[in-house]
C-alpha cells in the first residue's frame, strides 16, 4: 500500500480481515527503528539495496526495512541543493552584505 493510503482506517481494515499486507511508511515513523538501521546485519538482495526483517515487540508485524545507495545518493544531493538555496539567499539579504562590510565572516553570530 502506498504511503498516502496507510491510514489508520485502511491498515485497520487490513488487520482486522487477518489480511497479509505490505505498506509503505513516513519516514519520520523510522525514529523507533534507530537501533536497527545503525546495526551491520543487512542482506543485501540487489546491488546496492539491502533489506533487514524486525518484528515488531508485541510480534504481530514484522517491519521490512530497506536502504538504497541511489536514494540516499539521491538525499545527499537534495539536501545539497538545499543548503546552497539557503546559502545564497542569505548573502543576498542586507544583513550579510552588513556582516561582509564589517569585515565580521557572513556565518557569524552577531
Amino acid at each position: 500500500m502506498d504511503r498516502g493510503l496507510a491510514s489508520e482506517k485502511n491498515v485497520r481494515f487490513l488487520r482486522d480481515g487477518g489480511r497479509r499486507y505490505i505498506l509503505g511508511t513516513a519516514k519520520n515513523s523510522l525514529r523507533k527503528f534507530e537501533r536497527e538501521l545503525l546495526s551491520e546485519d543487512w542482506k543485501q538482495v540487489h546491488e546496492g539495496l539491502e533489506v533487514r526483517l524486525v518484528p515488531s515487540p508485541d510480534g504481530e508485524e514484522v517491519f521490512i526495512l530497506c536502504r538504497s545507495a541511489e536514494r540516499q545518493a539521491k538525499e545527499q544531493a537534495m539536501h545539497e541543493r538545499f543548503e546552497k538555496r539557503i546559502e545564497e539567499g542569505y548573502l543576498k539579504s542586507p544583513r550579510a552584505v552588513a556582516d561582509v562590510g564589517s569585515n565580521r565572516a557572513p556565518w557569524s553570530v552577531a
